[in-house]
């Protein structure tokens, strides 16, 4: 009988690696929000690259309402702090104002004077929070109250750990929500109190404060 160099193919191993490949696995159970597709025009699928995500279930005309969800928390963009409310967003009026100059540091410039546009409606004690109306004032006093601290200090803190202030505003402003809400208003005085450590990119734009 002659021997045989030839390698040995294990056909078990190899059919069960090809069953493996034709095996789709499931990403994300989305039987749950079927009641979401009867509804509306749209279909919820999951994929290793997207995630969970939404298709258009059919042709769509341009302006058709696709889905509707209330933000947990919202702010206004630097670059209109102090034309928008930081409540209702409508628009807020403004007025002049002469102070002493500040430096690029905010300190005082001894001496010299500036003329500044501020919101008429605004917190005194942060100076980060412009409103459209008193009455816009009181109805987010219970929010403003809880970030109040935080804000008056933002700029620094934003500056001193390379975090984008907008995303520590929003932060702040997410707190100050789930705080009124029933959530935990102690975690802002724990923060500023306790140097927190933030990671991000460069500072943007500041929202300088005003008055």
């Amino acid at each position: 009988m002659a021997a045989t160099t030839e390698p040995t193919v294990d056909n078990t191993a190899t059919q069960t690696a090809a069953a493996k490949k034709k095996t789709k696995k499931v990403v994300a159970d989305n039987s749950k929000y079927q009641g979401v597709e009867k509804v509306m025009p749209i279909a919820l699928k999951s994929s290793h690259a997207k995630g969970r995500h939404a298709v258009a279930a059919r042709d769509l005309v341009a302006g058709t309402l696709v889905a509707v969800e209330k933000a947990a928390a919202g702010i206004v963009r630097n670059q209109s702090f102090i034309n928008l409310c930081h409540r209702c967003f409508g628009p807020v009026a403004t007025k002049t104002q002469t102070r002493t100059k500040l430096d690029a540091a905010g300190k005082e410039v001894a001496g010299q004077k500036e003329t500044v546009t501020v919101p008429s409606h605004s917190c005194g004690t942060c100076k980060m929070a412009a409103y459209c109306s008193e009455a816009c004032a009181k109805q987010h006093a219970p929010e403003h109250t809880v970030q109040c601290a935080a804000l008056a200090k933002c700029n620094a803190i934003a500056g001193a750990h390379g975090v984008q202030l907008e995303t520590l505003r929003a932060v702040l402003a997410l707190i100050g929500r789930r705080a009124v809400q029933g959530g935990e208003p102690e975690l802002v005085g724990q923060g500023v109190g306790g140097e927190p450590e933030f990671a991000g990119q460069a500072v943007e734009a500041k929202a300088t404060p005003y008055g």
